[in-house]
């Protein structure tokens, strides 16, 4: 029994737009070529052959004006149109190879530029031998922007294209604007080189093979640290639908192939200046940051400054009499504790008033210790302290016997440079306020008490 026939496997149609792309992507290399090997003949001295670059640039155009009138408004041409561009091609073809053999074997790259120009025609020929499928009509190219009277260089670009002729035309084309340039071949390889190395702009070309120009947009604009980059679409693929798509996606910019020098130089310039001018706002911004946060510690570094006592470190007498006089506006009971230090006179006669300034750090660092963090602690001036004790802190006895203890040990003094070690006391007073008590009794009813407890001690 004979076996069944194998069914065919269906091809999809190729629409209007991509068959046009196809058409033009070999044309863009003939031109692009063609036009840079203009341009080098007069750097190289080689205008003798500038007529020639121009007939291969004029047929290209040629090319290009067919490709629009097939698949304009009158719809597809068909046969007339294959026939016609396969025409133009053999006189190409037939150009390139009588100018080949002109050429000396020194200019090779000028002979590659030829070869990768004779790739192009022979992709046009190819695609004239292939059937066509049914189209449908096109939009018609975005209009040219004016030329622009200075070009903006020296921004590091990425070209993401899997045409490796297309690639290499715009490399060359942007590194004469003094550009740098790094290349990818689909979307996957792009996203990996940006990570490694930051650019200044992304050409991306909307049909690659692995990941398209859609997908790695939408993934460029998903990262936090590439989404600000500015992308410029790329394609022969000439769809009103797919511009809007690319710029409501995040793109900066759509550039139609085969490329228009000044409308890419516009647009890449345009492009930059934009980023550039993000970049110098970002940075400005960051420095007007960095600026506050410094004048907010300079600020607070004075206002900590100027409620501390200079030498000591400890709240000074304005600072000691600004929290009297918060205590009294709420009305909570606290004491006082003023402390005169005995003896302190004969250190400072007996070693210096340098040897005296060390002393009195030295004290207060005890004093610090003996108090809670919610009390208040300060230099009355020379050797008078005040302190601001809170009931919660504990019995006023037991602060007492805290500033006895902490001043119990030996302090180290420097003579001459020997170490000296001294005893020093202290005389304390205290006082509790009581509603109605102005600052002014409260604090003269402490130094009162203490100076009873030094007639006490003396006598």
């Amino acid at each position: 029994m004979a076996s069944p026939p194998v069914p065919r496997p269906t091809r999809a149609p190729v629409t209007a737009a991509h068959l046009r792309h196809e058409y033009r992507t070999p044309v863009n290399h003939i031109m692009g070529y063609s036009e840079l090997l203009i341009e080098e003949a007069r750097e190289r001295h080689l205008e003798v052959f500038i007529p020639v670059f121009q007939r291969i640039h004029d047929g290209a155009r040629e090319l290009l004006d067919s490709i629009e009138n097939a698949f304009g408004e009158n719809g597809w041409e068909g046969g007339a149109f294959r026939e016609k561009l396969n025409a133009t091609a053999r006189e190409l073809s037939q150009t390139l190879s009588s100018l080949a053999e002109n050429l000396e074997c020194a200019h090779r790259e000028t002979i590659a530029d030829l070869d990768a120009i004779s790739g192009g025609i022979r992709r046009v020929r190819e695609l004239t031998r292939q059937p066509a499928d049914s189209a449908d009509r096109i939009e018609d190219l975005p209009p040219q922007l004016p030329p622009i009277p200075a070009r903006i260089g020296g921004g590091k670009i990425l070209i993401a294209d899997d045409d490796e002729a297309s690639r290499n035309l715009l490399r060359r084309r942007l590194e004469r604007e003094d550009h740098q340039v790094v290349e990818a071949r689909d979307g996957r390889e792009a996203l990996q080189l940006l990570k490694d190395s930051p650019c200044d702009l992304v050409l991306l070309d909307i049909l690659m093979p692995i990941m398209d120009g859609f997908e790695t947009l939408a993934r460029l604009k998903q990262d936090a640290a590439l989404r600000e980059l500015p992308v410029i679409m790329i394609s022969a693929l000439d769809e009103l639908q797919g511009v809007v798509r690319c710029i409501e996606m995040g793109a900066e910019d759509y550039l139609p192939k085969p490329f228009n020098r000044v409308l890419l130089r516009a647009r890449i310039s345009a492009s930059l200046e934009k980023k550039w001018l993000r970049d110098r706002e970002r940075q400005k911004t960051d420095e007007l940051e960095r600026t506050l946060r410094l004048l907010e510690q300079a600020h607070e570094q004075m206002a900590l400054q100027a409620s501390r006592d200079a030498l000591t470190g400890l709240a000074n007498r304005r600072t000691v009499e600004n929290h009297l006089d918060s205590r009294m506006k709420r009305g909570t009971p606290f004491t006082a504790i003023y402390i005169d230090l005995n003896g302190f006179k004969k250190i400072n006669d007996t070693y210096g008033h340098a040897a005296g300034d060390d002393l009195l750090k030295q004290v207060a660092n005890r004093l610090l210790r003996a108090f809670r963090a919610k009390d208040v602690v300060g230099r009355w001036g020379g050797d008078e302290f005040v302190a601001l004790m809170d009931p919660s802190s504990g019995s006023v006895e037991t602060g007492i016997s805290r500033i006895a203890e902490c001043l119990t040990d030996a302090f180290v003094v420097w003579k001459d440079g020997d170490r000296h070690g001294v005893f020093i006391g202290a005389a304390v007073g205290v006082a509790t306020w009581n509603p109605g008590d102005t600052a002014t009794e409260l604090l003269h009813r402490a130094d009162f008490a203490m100076y009873e407890e030094k007639l006490r001690r003396a006598g």
